[in-house]
């Protein structure tokens, strides 16, 4: 069964700055996009959708590492929990994990 995302509500958009510059002195740091969403079951003409989703109310979130707040390297795909909290977790290790990653450098 293929599912749909429908009635996306609570969009956010947070950058965070990990304080630090790389080589050519930008600015590192990352953009997280949250929001909630409803998945439902797509019309059996649908040519698209979801398949490992199943329909209901889902919580979820989008990372973009950034240059001085520009995006910068491959986009990510949306992540998808079936709560806040599991989501608000999931947020909180990307961003300490970045945040170790352009410390190190």
């Amino acid at each position: 069964m293929l599912t749909i995302q429908t009635n996306l509500i609570n969009l956010v958009d947070t950058y965070v700055s990990f304080v630090v510059a790389d080589r050519q002195g930008r600015r590192l740091g990352a953009e997280v996009l949250t929001w909630e969403v409803d998945f439902a079951q797509a019309p059996e003409t649908a040519e698209w959708g979801y398949e490992a989703i199943p329909p209901g109310h889902y919580f979820a979130f989008r990372p973009q590492a950034t240059r001085n707040r520009q995006p910068y390297g491959a986009s990510q795909l949306p992540r998808f929990f079936s709560t806040a909290t599991r989501r608000d977790t999931a947020v909180a290790a990307y961003l300490s994990q970045a945040r170790r990653r352009c410390q190190g450098r």
